[in-house]
């Protein structure tokens, strides 16, 4: 998925499923939200 922030910047987003859910995983920085 690609968000686009509010200055314009295109960021990519993997969504993935886990046993807890659903998680949003920023690829760049290996954050899981």
């Amino acid at each position: 998925m690609e968000i686009q922030t509010e200055s314009g910047e295109i960021g990519k987003l993997d969504i993935g499923i886990s046993e807890n859910g659903t998680f949003v995983k920023e690829p760049n920085t290996g954050e899981i939200w």
